[in-house]
């Protein structure tokens, strides 16, 4: 796994306060990696556990997939945080103190195969389910505004993230805002689904405010769409665990 602060992170608090990622003088650039799962964010590439605390942060890396005809190539990028892995243990990710997001991230791999497809997102690109763990995963979202952001995939891709499965969603409180859309665009080049802000979602989402100013959606051969989110049903679970998302 690749990041600008961090490949992956398992266990204890990371904390980052001020820091700012430029996309004018950092880039990652992804060439073809086989079958292997590769998470990439502009600040940690993989979570499997643990605490992350993102305060007043800009967060605005360029990450680009090299552009092949071999699509066995899964990456799960997001702008942030590339993917949260499936464990029992909890995982919480705070955002807070007017944090902006502003990456511009191209994913060219189209590989979808159930769990191992490729995922794109402006901010986590993928939450695993955690199956019949009991294990909290919790997203707190203060004060992020999305200014700028561009995010361009073959397959599933939101503002947010394209896959958050088996999550708890805070965003905003009563006085705080929660998330503010300026400026940004979605790019789907596929044929399925994709989403202004979370393509597919299972768990419980609390949200008082999203404030979406300016957004450009551009999918011509997509088979749906959605705003906050396209799909509330994990679609690669059993019918006997089926999940679903209460918003």
């Amino acid at each position: 796994s690749v990041g600008y602060l961090s490949g992956q992170h398992t266990g204890g608090i990371i904390t980052t306060n001020n820091v700012t990622i430029s996309k004018d003088s950092n880039e990652i650039y992804l060439t073809n990696n086989g079958s292997a799962y590769t998470g990439c964010g502009g600040f940690i590439g993989k979570v499997s556990y643990g605490t992350i605390n993102i305060d007043g942060c800009t967060i605005s890396p360029k990450i680009k997939t090299k552009e092949i005809s071999d699509t066995n190539c899964p990456f799960r990028i997001g702008g942030a945080i590339g993917e949260i892995s499936s464990t029992n243990q909890a995982v919480t990710v705070n955002v807070g103190g007017t944090t902006k997001i502003g990456a511009e991230i191209t994913n060219y791999s189209s590989y979808n195969n159930n769990y191992t497809s490729t995922f794109t997102g402006g901010f986590i690109g993928y939450i695993a389910d955690n199956g019949s763990a009991n294990a909290t995963r919790q997203i707190n979202i203060n004060d992020l505004t999305i200014d700028g952001v561009s995010v361009t995939a073959k397959r599933g891709v939101g503002l947010l993230g394209d896959n958050w499965n088996n999550v708890q969603v805070n965003i905003g409180e009563n006085s705080t805002n929660g998330i503010t859309v300026n400026n940004s665009k979605v790019t789907y080049k596929g044929t399925g689904d994709f989403a202004g802000l979370v393509n597919v979602a299972t768990g419980y989402w609390k949200v008082y405010n999203i404030d979406i100013n300016s957004i450009a959606v551009d999918g011509s051969n997509a088979k749906s769409f959605g705003m906050l989110v396209n799909k509330g049903v994990w679609q690669y679970d059993s019918n006997i665990s089926k999940k679903a998302l209460y918003l």
